[in-house]
């Protein structure tokens, strides 16, 4: 037992010191970063970016979906916490489990509603 102990405990420290090795800095400037400063502009050319509203409405959704994902996390954690809490009664253990049912099939509906939307855009 002991041995398989400093087994492990040598595969954790031998496997985590390779994690900083792992955490470079990738700002390296190399020959292409040097090839696309030289032929770049610096200077603000005025020009609007012609995907203005696509790059908008995109940032929106995507705020909306992260805040449906906050909102049904929270909703499954209330109803997981009512069920445990729930003492045996049966009402309110059938209201959690409908709670966490509809809650994972509203999810549903929006994940697939983005998708159809993001395929019928591109």
């Amino acid at each position: 037992m002991i041995k398989y102990c400093l087994v492990i405990i040598t595969l954790i420290i031998g496997l985590s010191a390779a994690l900083p090795a792992l955490a470079q800095d990738p700002s390296f400037i190399g020959i292409d970063q040097v090839k696309i400063i030289a032929g770049g502009s610096f200077y603000k050319t005025g020009i609007e970016d012609p995907n203005l509203i696509d790059t908008l409405v995109g940032e929106r959704i995507a705020y909306l979906l992260t805040f449906v994902g906050i909102i049904f996390l929270a909703i499954i954690i209330y109803s997981g916490v009512q069920w445990m809490n729930a003492g045996g009664n049966e009402e309110q253990v059938e209201k959690a489990k409908k709670r966490i049912k509809s809650s994972i099939i509203g999810v549903a509906i929006v994940f697939f509603s983005y998708i159809i939307t993001s395929a019928v855009f591109k």
